[in-house]
């Protein structure tokens, strides 16, 4: 177990025999945000967690230092979204979870909410086109269209960016 210091960054963890970061450890950056887990050629790479200044954190696998494979995000403000990650970026399969305990499912791509038919929420919103697919009544509801709008471009500030 070895512990640097270098630009503002603390690690302590397992070093390779070049001294790059390799397996288990933890590093704690200049902004107070803090990453523990696997390590691979000084990469996040494998399981791990990052703790975000705002009281955010991600869960799960990464790679070449980005969120990639299956991971969890809770927000500071308690909603969560689990589903697969790509690069970095919300892709796949996802559950987007309130703190009001609701339920959003849905499809992601490059980090864009997608509708059930590829396409981006907010467009089928501003356009009428709303995809009826799974409502009982043809509709969606009031409150469903407030959380898709969570969602669209324009309000993309409102989720946690990496």
């Amino acid at each position: 177990m070895s512990t640097i210091t270098k630009k503002n960054k603390n690690y302590t963890g397992n070093l390779d025999a070049n001294g790059m970061k390799t397996g288990l450890g933890t590093c704690v950056y200049e902004n107070n945000e803090k990453y523990v887990g696997n390590w691979q050629d000084n990469k996040r790479s494998g399981e791990g967690t990052y703790y975000y200044r705002d009281g955010s954190e991600y869960t799960g696998n990464w790679k070449n230092n980005k969120q990639h494979g299956e991971g969890t995000l809770l927000h500071s403000n308690g909603h969560e979204y689990f589903g697969s990650w790509e690069e970095g970026k919300r892709s796949g399969k996802g559950t987007y979870k309130f703190s009001d305990g609701s339920v959003f499912e849905a499809i992601w791509k490059d980090d864009v909410c997608m509708s059930n038919n590829g396409l981006p929420t907010d467009i089928l919103d501003a356009l009428g086109l709303e995809d009826k697919k799974n409502t009982s009544n043809g509709s969606r509801s009031e409150d469903t269209r407030k959380k898709r709008g969570f969602f669209s471009k324009e309000r993309s500030k409102n989720i946690r960016k990496f």
